[in-house]
C-alpha cells in the first residue's frame, strides 16, 4: 500500500486571499465584524481540513482516491488514460489538472480530477503517474504526462 498525499502548504495562497478579501469587506463595511470574522474562521478551516483529507492510495490492483468527503475506489486496470490540461491562466502562471480517465463498471468513461500544485506537488503526482504505469503499461499518457515523469527522479 502506498499514500500519496496532498499538500496543506499550497492551500496557504487561498486562505491568504480569502482573508484579504474579507479585510477588504471589513474596512468597507466595520459593522459586519462579527460575521467577517466567523466567516474568515470557516473558511480557513474548511481549506485546511479539505487538504488533510485529499490523499491518494495504490493498493494492490486498487486505487482509492479520497478527496475532502468523496471515495473513489477504482481498479487499475481500469485506467485508460492519464492527461495533464491547463485549468486555467492568470498573468502568464498556468495552473492545470492531471485528468486520470478511467471505464466504470457499465463502461463509461469517468475521470478523476487531480489538481497540480494546489493541492498535490509535481513530485508526488510523477510519483503517482510512474506507479501507476508501472502497475498497468496499458496507460496512454499525454506528452505532458509523459514529460513529467521523465523530469522527475524515481
Amino acid at each position: 500500500m502506498k499514500k500519496y498525499k496532498a499538500s496543506i502548504k499550497n492551500n496557504t495562497f487561498s486562505i491568504l486571499f480569502i482573508l484579504v478579501l474579507f479585510l477588504i469587506l471589513l474596512f468597507l463595511t466595520p459593522s459586519l465584524w462579527p460575521y467577517v470574522a466567523i466567516m474568515i474562521l470557516f473558511l480557513s478551516f474548511g481549506f485546511v481540513l479539505i487538504a488533510k483529507f485529499t490523499y491518494t492510495i495504490i493498493d494492490g490492483n486498487s486505487l482509492i482516491h479520497v478527496n475532502g468527503l468523496s471515495k473513489k475506489i477504482i481498479s487499475i486496470t481500469d485506467i485508460t488514460e492519464l492527461v495533464i490540461q491547463p485549468r486555467f491562466i492568470i498573468q502568464k502562471k498556468q495552473y492545470k489538472n492531471l485528468f486520470l480517465f478511467y471505464k466504470n463498471k457499465n463502461g463509461d468513461l469517468k475521470y478523476i480530477e487531480f489538481r497540480l500544485n494546489e493541492n498535490y506537488l509535481k513530485d508526488t503526482i510523477s510519483q503517482l503517474i510512474y506507479d501507476l504505469k508501472k502497475l498497468n503499461p496499458n496507460i496512454k499518457l499525454d506528452t505532458a504526462t509523459q514529460q513529467l515523469i521523465e523530469q522527475a527522479k524515481h
